[in-house]
């Protein structure tokens, strides 16, 4: 099972120290604490409400959320929910929260300046055709391609490795097999002379055949 993209070792080290060191402290410090309410945690989430879709309602909620069917406006609304937690685990939620919303705002970001560094290779971002020396000096500024993860194919069982092209929104599933050779493959892959294959190259080949196509 493919871990979520938030994971990285350093965040797991990070909250592995915070559970460490706040773990069974209530929700306002207290170590054995007998209160049952210091443990009650009310989080807030997005949700959504209705009422009645007058014109003074439906001028009070931005456009973008106008949502009238039937005389009723859909309103987004805070929802709260309580649950018992200790302090460790609400502040693991938190910072896992604020993680995934800066990978968040860093994918969009990453998305943007590809979009206006390199379109389709064709034309620039406002439609001018591209300096053939300016085109391939925009993309030598960034990687080939990304790894985005590796597992088993569940139909031939073979390793495959996933890997997106940036500024294009392909993905690719290569086949990295021949990386992952035997003791007695390798000697004999020595033996005559042939060089090592690795996941990098494997994915690099597959990338370029995909530009070549």
């Amino acid at each position: 099972m493919a871990s979520p993209k938030w994971v990285t070792p350093e965040r797991k080290t990070r909250l592995t120290q915070v559970q460490e060191k706040y773990a069974g402290l209530c929700l306002k410090g207290h170590q054995f604490c007998p209160v049952q309410e210091h443990y009650q945690w009310v989080r807030t989430r997005a949700g959504w409400g209705v009422l009645p879709a007058t014109p003074d309602n439906i001028a009070a909620t931005e456009e973008r959320y106008r949502i009238v069917r039937d005389g009723w406006l859909s309103v987004p609304v805070p929802v709260y929910e309580s649950e018992l937690a200790s302090l460790g685990d609400a502040m693991v939620e938190e910072i896992i929260a604020s993680w995934i919303a800066d990978d968040r705002d860093a994918a969009v970001e990453e998305r943007r300046r590809a979009g206006q560094t390199l379109n389709d290779g064709t034309f620039g971002h406002y439609g001018r055709q591209w300096d053939p020396v300016a085109r391939d000096v925009a993309a030598q500024g960034r990687p080939s391609y990304y790894l985005v993860a590796m597992g088993i194919d569940g139909v031939h069982f073979r390793p495959v490795a996933v890997v997106k092209i940036p500024g294009t929104g392909i993905t690719l599933h290569v086949d990295v097999a021949k990386a992952f050779l035997t003791r007695s493959q390798r000697r004999h892959a020595r033996r005559h002379g042939r060089p090592e294959v690795t996941v990098e190259a494997l994915c690099h080949a597959a990338v370029q055949a995909w530009w070549h196509r």
